[in-house]
């Protein structure tokens, strides 16, 4: 009877410590599960401050490329810029020039001939100049003709179109 009260005592020990063992893993899954809790709550409060830093970066993108676009000088025409105007450092503002912007494929060519010529020319008369710097003559047409003539000077202004384009 004695060894069969120290068999079930023995076996009563091993249950109590089979218990204790399930109550401390249960304790230990708790204390997991509250640190996942913790960790998950952690993770969505840095996925909010993470979309939040997106927005913001967003935002400072979008400022960034309006002030990259105020940089951008557009001309109303295409052409040649033939003149600056400004000086680098100087403060651009609305209406103010900053370069000339020229149409080079029609060159506006204005000449004084003298008043005594005028019977002798049209608009559409054949013309050949000479320009410094070009070799050869350019032969071209009148395309316009002043309706006054220098009363001191005795002269009047033609102007020529020469085609430029090629």
């Amino acid at each position: 009877a004695y060894t069969n009260f120290r068999t079930k005592e023995a076996s009563l020990k091993e249950k109590e410590a089979a218990l204790n063992q399930a109550k401390a893993r249960i304790q230990e899954a708790k204390a997991r599960k509250k640190q996942a809790r913790a960790a998950l709550e952690e993770s969505i409060a840095y996925k909010q401050q993470i979309k939040i830093t997106i927005e913001e970066s967003e935002i400072a993108l979008d400022m960034a490329q309006t002030r990259l676009d105020d940089t951008k000088i557009l001309a109303p025409i295409a052409g040649t810029i033939t003149k600056k105007t400004m000086d680098l450092g100087e403060m651009a503002s609305p209406g103010r020039q900053i370069f000339l912007l020229e149409n080079l494929e029609v060159i506006e060519v204005k000449a004084d001939i003298s008043a005594k010529y005028l019977t002798q020319i049209s608009k559409g008369s054949k013309v050949l100049l000479k320009i410094d710097g070009v070799k050869g003559n350019i032969e071209d047409k009148i395309g316009k003709i002043a309706s006054r003539v220098d009363p001191m000077l005795r002269m009047v202004e033609i102007t020529i179109y020469l085609d430029n384009s090629k």
